[in-house]
This record gives C-alpha cells, structure tokens and sequence, in this order.
C-alpha cells in the first residue's frame, strides 16, 4: 500500500514538476546567434528566387522603399567566381529596369570597350560574339552572366531600352588592341592634320601598345607617358574645331578616354613589378573608375539611372577603416571607386554587397576543376546569422542603421563580403544594404555561341 502511494506521488511529482521543467527550458535566454536570426527574419526581406526566368518580381518590391531616390545603385559582389550571385544581380537589373525606371547597366570594364559592345548588341551578331567586344572574360563567358545580356536585347526596340556601358580605365576586349587606336586618331583628325605634331602623330600608337609599354622600362615608357598626358590639352586646344565635325557629347567621350589613359600608366608600373604589393596600387585605377562613374552619372547619363555591375571591394567606401585581419592584407590609404562616389553623389547612390555562408566559388574563364570550396561561415558572423534565419536569400538594408550606433551590426561583427576574408567591421560604414545566400555557387562557361532572343 505504501509502495502505490509512494509511486502515485513519484507520477504526480513528475506530472507538476516537469512541465515546469519544460518551460524553464523553453524560457532559456536564447543564444546571440538565435536573437540575431530573429532580429534578421523581423527587420530583413526574405528573397524567393535568384533565378532571372522568375518573372514574378513581387517579393523584390520591398526595395524600392529601401533604395528610395537612388539614381545609381552599385551591385557587387564577394568574388568573380560567384555564379548564384551573379543570377541573383541579372534577377535584380530585370527589377531595376522595369520597376525603378534603371535604364544604364554599366560594368567594371572599358569604358571604350563597352561602347563598342553596345553597338554589336544592336547588330544582328551572335549574342556571345557581341558580349566579346566588351566585357572582362570572368564575366563574358559565364552562363549565369549570359541572361542579362538575353533581357537587355530583349528591350531593343521597346518604349524602354536598356544601355550598356562600361567605367574602366582599362581595355578589356582583345579586339580594342586593333581598334581602339584607330578610331581614337581619326577623332583627333576631325581637327584637322595640326592637332598633332608629326613626332606626336607617329609616336600615338605605340602609346596605345600596352603589352610592348609593360616590357619596357619607366624609363622608357616616359615619352610615351608624357604624350598620353598631353592628350586632355591636345583636345581642348582643338576643342573649336573639334566641334565643327563631332558633338560635344562625344568630345567629352574621348576626353575622359584620354584621361583614364594617363591612369592606366599608373597601372603599368604595377604590373611591370608583377604583382600587387598592398591594397592602395588599386588607388589609381580605383580612382579613375570613380572619376568615370560620377562622369557618366552627372554628364554623359545625366537625367538617367544607372546600375553598377563590379566587385563589391571596388564599391564600397572607407575601406582604410577596416582591420582586416589577414597578414599582408592592408586597407590603409585605400580609395576605391566607392570614396569617390561617396563624395560625390551622396545618398544618390546606393550600394549593395553580396555575401554567403557556404558553398563553392569558380570564375568561369577557368577550368571547372579549379572551382573550390569557399570557408564556410565562423561563428557569431553574420553570415551565420543569416543561416539561422532559414531562407536561401535575404535582403538588409543598413542604410537605416545608421542613426541607431548601438545596434548590434554597428558593434562590430566578422563578415566575408569582400573575397570570402573574414573581417569585424561596421558594416554600415562601407555598404548601403547586403543581399545574403545561403548556398554560393561557382560561375561557369557558357558552351553556346547562338544569337540570343531578339
């Protein structure tokens, strides 16, 4: 009799006391990780889809608000191996384009080759032969690249086309070696056979020579040099009769061309010694990339709203302030492109980074066997944050952050944006929002050469 009352109460105990139990255990202080996936689920914007065949736009819509009046928007991105996120930006010009009024995609390459890109994706050449005449290899053969090239032509002839163009100092198209000198000395005759000197005029196309300037010495590529820097004056000397056969539209065209090329000088010295020896030998090239970019927004574009396809390193801005945690890796007196846009368009830019938490990276010019693994997300990164959210994609706008310094985010925390390097940062200071993937996948060749949709 005992024993019964004994193990009624032992049941009773456990039917009282363990639901309490439960409950302690349910009320438990939740982990960092899990109040910040929390806080990410209520404050950031879930992503259906990265594929750019989802003609559905609805669940971007929410970034509209978050943009606001941007007229320029930067879509970068970790690596140039980076294939979902590359399906994510096509995904995201097509939104963009068609419900923001975005009209100009613009790409981290030649500004001269991109214009001739665009005059081939008008002309009834094979889609891969057009994107050729353009646009870096890391991009141009890549198959999660190829849609937003099959949608720009698919706007040809409509209310709405989309333009492209490009804002780097350097050539990025073989064929530009052939071309571009020509066309550059027949503008220059528009003035007339005095806008250049004879000794100038046979000197000119050994300035453009850029694989014989990089076996030379400084030394001897001074005189060459030093011809590339007259060209700016060379064309406002001629500017009256300059104009008489060209638009000024197209002079200052040419003259941001000349200018750009005195940077790419800068460049050669670089890679004469074979390598980069810190982050700042980008300075040059960073800064004529920016220089160019307010240019195409502010004149050539002007009135226009332009999209900005290139490496998320290049568009952020104060970088110098990051600490990057990677021996030899130092951003101090880094100025990218980003500073100066930053200086000068203001909030009427707005810059977006990519970044993931696992998964594998490969840049398409290359072979698919060196496609690797990419350092799956530590601890208490915000990559990991994302992860705990559950979604594939997801948008945060840090831009609204900033008048909240004791957020968490603003704190300081280890993030992979820039190369897969994990660095502890205020994010907010160096990007306007960032767009999340769970799972990176590498970029790969395209096999077709067929003509795209027309």
């Amino acid at each position: 009799m005992k024993r019964s009352r004994s193990l009624r109460n032992l049941i009773l105990f456990f039917l009282l006391i363990e639901p309490g139990i439960l409950l302690l255990k349910a009320q438990a202080p939740p982990s960092p990780s899990d109040e910040r996936a929390r806080w990410l689920l209520s404050s950031g914007v879930p992503i259906r889809s990265g594929d750019p065949a989802d003609a559905d736009l609805s669940d971007l819509m929410p970034l509209k608000e978050a943009i606001g009046g941007a007229r320029v928007v930067l879509l970068g991105e970790q690596s140039h191996g980076d294939g979902a996120t590359f399906l994510m930006k096509c995904r995201l010009v097509k939104f963009l384009h068609e419900a923001m009024g975005f009209d100009v995609l613009v790409w981290e390459s030649g500004l001269y080759d991109c214009r001739e890109m665009e005059a081939a994706l008008h002309r009834d050449l094979p889609l891969q032969e057009a994107i050729s005449r353009g646009i870096f290899a890391i991009w141009g053969v890549s198959r999660q690249v190829r849609p937003v090239f099959e949608y720009a032509r698919s706007t040809h002839g409509g209310t709405d086309p989309l333009e492209m163009a490009g804002f780097d100092c350097q050539f990025a198209a073989p064929a530009s070696k052939e071309t571009f000198p020509k066309e550059f000395a027949d503008f220059l005759d528009g003035a007339g056979p005095s806008a250049l000197s004879p000794e100038e005029r046979r000197t000119l196309p050994s300035a453009f020579d850029l694989q014989a300037l990089m076996k030379m010495s400084p030394e001897e590529r001074l005189p060459y040099k030093e011809l590339v820097g007259r060209l700016p004056q060379i064309i406002e000397k001629n500017r009256p009769a300059l104009e008489r056969v060209h638009s000024s539209r197209e002079i200052s065209y040419w003259d941001r061309i000349a200018r750009n090329l005195y940077s790419l000088y800068d460049m050669l010295e670089v890679f004469a010694a074979g390598k980069l020896a810190k982050a700042s030998d980008n300075n040059s090239r960073d800064r004529a990339m920016g220089k160019t970019l307010v240019w195409l927004a502010n004149e050539h574009y002007r009135g226009r709203k332009i999209m900005v396809w290139a490496a998320s390193f290049h568009n952020m801005w104060r970088g110098s302030e990051i600490e990057t945690g990677v021996p030899g890796l130092d951003y101090k007196s880094l100025r990218t492109m980003g500073d100066e846009v930053l200086e000068k368009l203001g909030d009427e830019a707005y810059s977006i980074t990519f970044t993931a938490y696992q998964g594998k990276s490969g840049m398409a010019h290359r072979p698919a066997a060196e496609a690797g693994e990419i350092p799956k997300a530590g601890k208490d990164s915000l990559e990991e944050a994302f992860h705990g959210t559950g979604q594939k994609f997801m948008f945060l706008d840090l831009r609204r952050l900033r008048n909240d310094p004791h957020h968490w985010i603003r704190q300081g925390i280890v993030a992979s944006p820039l190369g897969y390097s994990p660095m502890k940062t205020d994010w907010t200071r160096h990007f306007d929002a960032v767009i999340f993937t769970d799972v990176m996948e590498p970029s790969t060749r395209i096999e077709s050469d067929a003509p795209g949709p027309r």
